[in-house]
């Protein structure tokens, strides 16, 4: 199978809702014209919305429809629009319906999953099982500054999920000091040769160190060991974006992140 173009843009879209499935713990949204989740912690990463196909005539109230689904367990829940997603005036429809854009995302690809990559010889990355459930989870709420909960869902879905949505998790170990400093997963998009690296973060201490580096590494060699040709990554542009650059990323779309928030 060859990766096309169109391929990729469709992984950097709805990859980010490929998250196992985890009945009373992940939860995937049955709205038609969307994609998501919905989970127990209140949490714009854990509870996410995308891929939107709506049409500008039950645009609102599909979007009231989902706000007032959160709204009535007091969750908070992000949206991620992207180029194809509709009405082509998503965006403002979102903030009418009070949310609030938060992040910028920046779609990138890499397609030469062969070329070596540089990597501090000093950290050593392994991949997790489910033993690692409790110490991946602590290691991801402060990384990616999402609540424990949050981290909790997320760690279990990937780690113990089951069906058709392939991950791995890894957890990196910088020489010198006790217990993983970093933590990063990989999803595989079902029925091609494209990987998702998701959910990648070092703790703020060992950052510059060449931890984030060594988990793309890790994670590019075994993705092209078990067949794929391409990886996508949203990688936030304040952060993962210009390390992503670097390594040999290449932009193809923008994202926006937009969120709900529960009144306090």
């Amino acid at each position: 199978m060859t990766v096309t173009d169109g391929m990729l843009l469709d992984a950097i879209e709805t990859s980010l809702f490929l998250l196992p499935e985890v009945p009373g713990r992940v939860d995937w949204l049955s709205v038609p014209g969307l994609q998501g989740r919905i989970t127990p912690a209140s949490d714009l990463f854990a509870n996410l919305v995308g891929a939107a196909t709506l049409d500008a005539a039950h645009a609102d109230e599909t979007i009231r429809q989902v706000r007032d689904r959160f709204a009535a367990q007091n969750k908070e829940f992000g949206w991620i629009v992207g180029p194809s997603s509709t009405p082509a005036d998503l965006g403002s429809r979102l903030e009418a319906a009070g949310l609030e854009k938060v992040m910028e995302l920046a779609g990138m690809v890499y397609t030469h999953l062969d070329a070596p990559m540089r990597t501090n010889p000093a950290v050593r990355v392994r991949e997790a099982t489910a033993e690692d459930l409790d110490p991946a989870s602590r290691l991801l709420a402060p990384a990616l500054h999402i609540t424990p909960e949050a981290a909790r869902v997320v760690t279990e879905a990937l780690l113990l999920g089951r069906g058709p949505i392939q991950t791995r998790v890894y957890l990196a170990f910088l020489e010198g000091v006790d217990g993983p400093v970093a933590y990063g997963s990989t999803i595989y998009v079902p029925h091609q040769p494209i990987v998702v690296l998701f959910c990648a973060a070092t703790l703020a201490e060992y950052q510059g160190k060449g931890v984030y580096t060594s988990l793309v590494a890790r994670r590019l060699a075994d993705a092209q060991r078990d067949g794929a040709q391409a990886a996508v990554i949203q990688a936030v542009r304040t952060t993962a974006f210009p390390i992503c650059q670097k390594l040999g990323f290449v932009e193809m779309c923008g994202l926006d992140w937009y969120a709900w928030f529960p009144e306090e």
